[in-house]
C-alpha cells in the first residue's frame, strides 16, 4: 500500500494536545514530536490538510484524517483516517478512500463534519476541487459508525461551473437552524456567472479581491448543505 517514506506529516506543541497530554495545554513548543506518521508514496503531498475528525466510531477517542490530493498513480488525490486510543492515534491508517478520477486533488480540504444524520457518530468530509471533466469540483460526505467510516461517499455534491473548484475548503457549519442535525459548508473559490443550482442546497455569494485566471475579479460561492434529517436533499451518491 505504501512503498516508500517519503513526505513527513508531524504534530508539535499544542496541536499534540489533541491526543490526551496535559504538559502541553500551554501551548508551549516540546522538542519532541508525540505522534509522528509518514506518508510512503513521492510527491503525494500527505499532509496538505489535517484535522479532527471527531471520534467517528464511537469508542470515546478522538481520531484524526489526514489529506494526500497528489496520491495514487494520475495523481487523483486520497485521504487517510487514524483512530485514536488511549496510547493516541494509531500509526499506520485503519481507513483510506481515493476516486477514481486522475488530477482530481481529492484530500486538498478535510474536516469532521460532526453528526449530520444524529446517530451518534462524527462523520468526515473530504473535497476534491478538481473532480470532474471541467474541474467543477465535488465534496464527498462519509458517514461515521460503529465499524468506522463509510467506505463509499454517502452523500456528494458537485461543482456545476467549469473551473468553480468546489471543494477547496469544506467545514461542519455546526446545527444552523436548530434542527438536531449538524450542517456543511463547502467552499468554491472560483465560482462565478452560470453556476447552476443544486435542489435542496441554499447558495451564498459573496467577493472577494482575488483575480480569476482570466484576471478577472473572482466571485466566491459559500454552499450551506442541511442536515439529514427530515428528509433533507442528500445530492447524488458515487
Amino acid at each position: 500500500m505504501f512503498r516508500s517514506m517519503i513526505t513527513r506529516l508531524v504534530l508539535v506543541g499544542l496541536t499534540a494536545a489533541i491526543v490526551g497530554l496535559p504538559e502541553v495545554a500551554l501551548g508551549l513548543p516540546r522538542a519532541t514530536s508525540e505522534w509522528v506518521v509518514e506518508g510512503h508514496e513521492r510527491n503525494a503531498s500527505f499532509g496538505t490538510s489535517v484535522a479532527s475528525a471527531g471520534d467517528v466510531n464511537g469508542d470515546g477517542y478522538d481520531d484524526v484524517v489526514v489529506g494526500a490530493p497528489l496520491y495514487g498513480p494520475g495523481d487523483p488525490g486520497a485521504a487517510f483516517l487514524f483512530l485514536g486510543s488511549a496510547t493516541g492515534p494509531s500509526t499506520a491508517p485503519d481507513w483510506a478512500v481515493w476516486p477514481h478520477q486522475a488530477y482530481a486533488s481529492f484530500g486538498t480540504s478535510v474536516a469532521s463534519a460532526g453528526d449530520v444524520n444524529g446517530d451518534g457518530y462524527d462523520d468526515v468530509v473530504i473535497g476534491a476541487p478538481f473532480y470532474g471533466p471541467d474541474d467543477g469540483g465535488a465534496a464527498f460526505l462519509f458517514l461515521g459508525s460503529a465499524t468506522g467510516l463509510s467506505a463509499t461517499p454517502d452523500w456528494t455534491t458537485f461543482g456545476h461551473q467549469t473551473n468553480g473548484e468546489l471543494g477547496t475548503s469544506v467545514a461542519s457549519a455546526g446545527d444552523v437552524n436548530g434542527d438536531g442535525y449538524d450542517d456543511v459548508v463547502v467552499g468554491a473559490p472560483l465560482y462565478g456567472p452560470g453556476d447552476l443550482p443544486v435542489p435542496g442546497l441554499c447558495p451564498r455569494t459573496v467577493c472577494d479581491a482575488r483575480l480569476d485566471r482570466q484576471g478577472s475579479p473572482a466571485r466566491c460561492l459559500v454552499r450551506l448543505v442541511g442536515g439529514f434529517g427530515r428528509g433533507r436533499e442528500r445530492g447524488r451518491v458515487r
